[in-house]
C-alpha cells in the first residue's frame, strides 16, 4: 500500500510506464531513473519537480513513443482527479450541499493564444494548404466560433513564424546527425511542370532502440540541366549545410541514371578514404611539383574546376529496386526479339489492354459502365512504374470472367482464350520479380526495406524463376521466365555468388533477425560462417552472453510465405543451449555493423516526393516539416 501511495505522488514519466525510480534523495528531491524504453536501460539524472531531462530523452531517442507518454499523461491526470473527487465527496458526508450550481458559475476552459497559433501553422503547413487560407473569410470564422477572444495572425506573420520553425526543426535535425555515427542518404532529381526538383532523405538506425530514423532533407529547386556537375554541386551544398561529410555519410542511394552515376564516378570516394588519409606521416617531397606556370595563367584560371575541387561525395550505391525493375523492362523485350509467336501474342494482348484502358481513362461513358458491371475501376499502368504495369494486369486476371461483356460495353475487340492465357502466365511469371520489388522498395517501417534483405530477396526470385521457366503448366511465357532467369545472373551474380563485392551484403543479411544462416545455399555455408567470425572478431563482440540478450529473439519477425529457403540451407538450427548464445552474437554484431544495415536499399524518393510537385507553392513547406 506504502509503495502504491508513493509512486501516485510520482510524475506520470517516472510512475513506471517509462521510467523507473532507482534512487531517490528525500531532501533534494534529485532521482536517477533506468529509461524502460532503451534496450540497455540507460540512466538519466533529474529531479520530481522538473522533469525535463526524462522527456527531453524520450524526444531525442524515442520519439515514435512522444504520442503514447502524450496520452498516458492525460490518462494518470484524469484518474488523480477521480481519486480527488472520490476523496472530497467522501470527506464531506452529509454536510455536502445537495443543492445543484448554476450554469452559470463555470466559464469554458480558455485556449491560449500561443496555442492557437501552433495549431494554426500545424495546419496550413501539415495539410499544405495554401498561405493565403489565414485571410480567408470562411478560416476566419471558424477560429472565433472555437476561440472567440483569440487573434488570428495575417498572412505575413504566418511566413514569419512558419520560417522560425524550420530554423528550430534544423537546428535539432543537424544536432541529431552530428550525434549519428552511420548515416545513409538517398538522392533524386526529377522535374514537374517545367521545374527542376532534387530531393535528398537520411537514414540512421538508433544505437539504443534500433529503431531506423528517416528525415527528409531537401527538396529544392534544381536549375538548369541535371547534369552529373550540377548534381555533384547540389548534393554537397545540402551535406555541407547539416554538417555531413564523408567521415558519417557510409553511402548515398540513387538511380542507376548516367548524371548520378558519372558524379559519383568523379566526385566519389570510397568508404574508410577519409580515415586512411590520417594514417602515418605523408612523406612531403613525394608529392611537391616545381613546375611552375606565370601570373597571367594563375589568376585566370578556370572558376569551374576551383568551384569542383571541394566536391567530395560519399560512396555510391545504385539503387537495387531501380536494376531489378530493369528485368520486366528491359529483359523482358529481348526474350521478345528470341520468339516472334510470343512477340506477336504480346503485342496483340497488351494491344487490346491499352484500347481498355484508355477507353476506361479517357470515356465518363465507358468508365460508368465499367464500373456497372464490375463494381470497380480498371487499374491503368503509369509509364515510370513498372509494378503498375503488373497490377494493371493483375486485376484484368481477377475480372477475367466479365471481361467480355467490359469490351462489348466500351466497343473494344473482345480478348481470345490464348490471350487471356497469356495475361494469366504473364501474371504468373512476374510475380516473383513483382513481390520483390513491392517489398525491398515498401513503407519504411517494412524490415525487408534493408540491405541484409537483399541477397536473400534476390536468392528466393531466382528459385522461383527457375520452377518457373521448368514448369509444364507454362505454355506461352517459358521464354520470358528464361530470359528473367538470365537478366537476374547479369545484374545481380556478383552478390547471388558471393564474390568479394559482396561481403558487406551477406554480413548484414545473416545480421538480419529474420534471415541469420538459413537463406545460405550450403555451397557458401563455410564461407558465410568465416564472414561472420571475421566481423565478430573485428567488432569485439565478446563471447560471453549476458541476460539481456533475450532480446534478440523478440526482433525475429514472423513467418513469411514469399521466402524459400533450401532444406539444405547452411542454417543448422543450434539447440536449445546454444540459441540464445547465437542470437547474442548476431543481436550485438547488429548494433556494431549498423553502417551495413542501415545501407537502405529503397528507393522511393520519386514515391516520397510524388505529392510534392502537385502544388508547387507548397512544396518547400511540406519536406522541411515532415520527419
Amino acid at each position: 500500500m506504502a509503495d502504491e501511495t508513493a509512486k501516485s505522488k510520482l510524475p506520470a514519466i517516472l510512475d513506471g510506464t517509462f521510467f523507473a525510480v532507482e534512487s531517490r534523495d528525500a531532501d533534494t528531491e534529485k532521482v536517477v531513473a533506468k529509461c524502460l524504453k532503451c534496450i540497455n536501460g540507460k540512466r538519466v539524472s533529474g529531479s520530481i519537480a522538473s522533469t525535463s531531462n526524462f522527456l527531453t530523452h524520450i524526444k531525442r531517442v524515442h520519439p515514435s513513443c512522444l504520442t503514447q507518454f502524450e496520452e498516458h499523461k492525460r490518462t494518470v491526470q484524469e484518474e488523480k482527479q477521480q481519486v480527488k473527487r472520490k476523496h472530497d465527496n467522501d470527506m464531506s458526508g452529509v454536510e455536502r450541499s445537495l443543492k445543484q450550481p448554476k450554469l452559470e458559475n463555470f466559464k469554458p476552459k480558455m485556449v491560449t493564444q500561443n496555442t492557437v497559433n501552433h495549431l494554426i501553422v500545424n495546419y496550413i503547413v501539415k495539410g499544405m494548404h495554401s498561405l493565403r487560407t489565414v485571410e480567408t473569410d470562411e478560416f476566419r470564422e471558424l477560429i472565433r466560433g472555437l476561440a472567440p477572444e483569440a487573434t488570428i495572425m495575417s498572412r505575413r506573420t504566418l511566413v514569419q513564424k512558419v520560417s522560425d520553425r524550420r530554423e528550430d526543426m534544423n537546428v535539432d535535425l543537424k544536432k541529431r546527425l552530428s550525434d549519428m555515427r552511420y548515416v545513409c542518404t538517398t538522392a533524386d532529381a526529377w522535374s514537374s511542370s517545367g521545374y527542376g526538383y532534387l530531393g535528398v532523405t537520411a537514414h540512421w538506425i538508433t544505437p539504443e532502440t534500433l529503431a531506423r530514423q528517416s528525415v527528409a532533407l531537401a527538396c529544392r529547386r534544381l536549375k538548369g540541366s541535371h547534369t552529373y556537375d550540377v548534381l555533384a554541386e547540389a548534393l554537397t551544398d545540402v551535406y555541407q549545410e547539416f554538417g555531413l561529410s564523408c567521415k558519417n555519410v557510409v553511402g548515398c542511394v540513387t538511380d542507376n541514371g548516367s548524371n548520378f552515376t558519372k558524379a559519383f564516378r568523379e566526385f566519389g570516394v570510397e568508404y574508410g578514404v577519409e580515415e586512411d588519409l590520417d594514417d602515418g606521416p605523408v612523406d612531403v617531397a613525394e608529392h611537391l611539383d616545381y613546375s611552375c606556370d606565370d601570373l597571367h595563367t594563375v589568376l585566370n584560371a578556370d572558376s569551374e574546376l576551383m568551384s569542383t575541387a571541394v566536391i567530395v561525395l560519399p560512396p555510391h550505391h545504385p539503387c537495387s529496386s531501380h536494376t531489378l525493375s530493369l528485368l520486366a523492362v528491359t529483359d523482358v523485350q529481348e526474350a521478345l526479339k528470341e520468339s516472334a509467336s510470343l512477340k506477336r501474342l504480346y503485342n496483340a494482348t497488351m494491344g487490346k489492354c491499352s484500347a481498355l484502358w484508355n477507353s476506361a481513362s479517357r470515356s465518363l461513358k465507358s468508365t460508368e459502365a465499367i464500373e456497372a458491371i464490375v463494381h470497380r475501376r480498371l487499374v491503368r499502368p503509369c509509364p515510370t512504374r513498372w509494378n503498375s504495369l503488373y497490377d494493371s494486369l493483375l486485376v484484368l486476371k481477377k475480372l477475367r470472367e466479365h471481361l467480355k461483356t467490359v469490351c462489348e460495353a466500351v466497343g473494344v475487340a473482345v480478348f481470345r482464350d490464348i490471350e487471356l492465357e497469356f495475361i494469366d502466365e504473364y501474371v504468373e511469371v512476374l510475380y516473383p520479380v513483382a513481390t520483390a520489388l513491392d517489398r525491398l522498395q515498401g513503407p519504411t517501417g517494412d524490415s525487408m526495406s534493408f540491405i541484409g534483405a537483399l541477397i536473400p530477396t534476390l536468392l528466393t526470385v531466382k528459385r522461383k524463376l527457375l520452377s518457373l521457366s521448368q514448369s509444364p503448366n507454362i505454355h506461352h511465357c517459358g521464354p520470358v521466365a528464361a530470359a528473367l532467369l538470365r537478366g537476374l545472373n547479369r545484374r545481380f551474380g556478383h552478390l547471388m555468388n558471393m564474390e568479394p563485392s559482396a561481403t558487406d551484403y551477406v554480413i548484414a543479411a545473416i545480421c538480419h533477425p529474420y534471415f541469420k544462416l538459413r537463406w545460405v545455399p550450403q555451397e557458401h555455408a563455410d564461407f558465410c560462417r568465416q564472414l561472420f567470425s571475421k566481423a565478430r572478431m573485428a567488432n569485439r563482440v565478446p563471447d560471453r552472453c549476458p541476460p539481456t540478450a533475450s532480446v534478440a529473439s523478440s526482433a525475429v519477425g514472423k513467418a513469411d510465405d514469399f521466402f524459400e529457403f533450401s532444406s539444405a540451407a547452411a542454417s543448422d538450427a543450434p539447440n536449445d543451449d546454444n540459441k540464445l548464445q547465437v542470437n547474442h552474437h548476431i543481436f550485438q554484431l547488429y548494433k556494431c555493423v549498423t553502417f551495413l544495415v542501415d545501407l537502405v536499399l529503397i528507393y522511393f524518393m520519386n514515391s516520397a516526393f510524388s505529392l510534392l510537385y502537385s502544388s508547387g507553392s507548397s512544396v518547400s513547406l511540406w519536406h522541411v516539416f515532415n520527419r
